[in-house]
């Protein structure tokens, strides 16, 4: 399911600029805030399943 919302996030981040009118945008601020948003999403899912792997794969070797 969360990989669903990351894929989602990057998808509105990179054409998020083709989706809306220059006229009806009133900032881009507004598509700097939710790209930082998602990139901390990204990274608060991401690294934490990096450590376990780490830890399983350390406990293995």
């Amino acid at each position: 399911m969360a990989n669903w919302i990351i894929i989602y996030l990057a998808l509105i981040n990179f054409f998020g600029i083709y989706l809306f009118r220059e006229e009806t945008v009133p900032s881009k601020k507004w598509f700097s805030f939710s790209s930082g948003i998602a990139i901390t999403y990204f990274f608060m899912y991401l690294l934490p399943s990096l450590n376990k792997r780490q830890a399983r794969f350390v406990s293995i070797g």
